[in-house]
């Protein structure tokens, strides 16, 4: 089963929108897998990810005060609480589409960082 990505949909018809038409054969997603979808999703907010960034150069640059290592540690904690919830629902949707999780990752082209 092949996603197609949402970019791709076009809710107009092409000649109304001047974008491409939505493909004939859409894949429609039951609604767990559209909440797993919604999970493996989430991300860490902007602002709190420019704020890790921040605190892991100071931290690499042994300028960082026993605050900011406190607040170094509870974002990795935040970060870590995110990655588990997104890696469980990959693995459920892996499951429920009765596929290995590596090729579902291949297939949604999620690659570890």
């Amino acid at each position: 089963m092949k996603l197609i990505p949402i970019d791709n949909w076009v809710l107009l018809p092409s000649d109304m929108t001047g974008e491409k038409e939505m493909p004939e054969k859409a894949t429609a997603l039951t609604k767990t897998e559209t909440e797993l979808f919604v999970t493996i999703n989430q991300t860490l907010e902007e602002s709190s990810s420019l704020r890790w960034s921040e605190l892991v150069e100071l931290r690499d640059s042994e300028q960082l005060t026993d605050d900011q290592r406190a607040e170094l540690i509870q974002l990795g904690n935040e970060i870590e609480s995110l990655n588990m919830r997104r890696f469980q629902a990959i693995h459920e949707l892996a499951k429920l589409r009765d596929v290995e999780f590596s090729e579902l990752c291949q297939q949604l082209q999620i690659v570890p960082s």
